[in-house]
């Protein structure tokens, strides 16, 4: 990634500060990212499995409702 967006940035440097402001063990910190980056992959699959209805087609509502599932699934378990 070329540019990390500001808020990433923000995030990253408080999280790394709090870190560096005590005296944390390497594994705890290995836990504390693991746990944050599961934490957004789910954030990132309720996203997903939150998105609307396009219409009143059920075929097509039917269908983005598979791939809204199959999606959300596909990035729980990458």
């Amino acid at each position: 990634m070329d540019e990390i967006p500001e808020d990433i940035q923000q995030t990253a440097t408080r999280f790394a500060g709090e870190y560096l402001a005590r005296d944390i063990s390497c594994e705890r910190l290995y836990r504390d990212v693991a746990a944050l980056l599961v934490a957004e992959r789910e954030r990132c699959a309720n996203i997903v499995e939150g998105i609307g209805d396009v219409g009143r087609d059920w075929a097509l509502t039917s269908f983005m409702g598979n791939l809204r599932r199959d999606i959300a699934a596909a990035i729980r378990r990458s």
